[in-house]
């Protein structure tokens, strides 16, 4: 996986751009893409930082299934869709 870009690459990067250096000239002296600094300006918007988002796996996705009680679940609501199971 690529190697992020350090916050003080990030912030020297929009420093220069909000001083007046225009986004392609910024990309080539910095040598980085203009998607680059288009996906920074949007995580700038969207979370009002520029800090890169925590690397690892998502949260919420280790939730433990408990056989026993699923097996219930199963056996108690045989008649219903995935979804409806889902809604219980």
């Amino acid at each position: 996986m690529a190697r992020r870009y350090s916050y003080d690459l990030r912030m020297k990067i929009f420093k220069a751009v909000d001083e007046g250096l225009s986004i392609v000239k910024a990309c080539k002296i910095f040598n980085i893409s203009r998607n680059t600094i288009y996906r920074w300006k949007h995580l700038k918007w969207e979370t009002g930082d520029i800090k890169a988002k925590p690397y690892g796996p998502a949260k919420g996705y280790n939730a433990k299934i408990y056989l026993k009680e699923f097996e219930e679940l199963i056996i108690n609501h045989h008649d219903k869709t995935a979804k409806e199971l889902s809604i219980i």
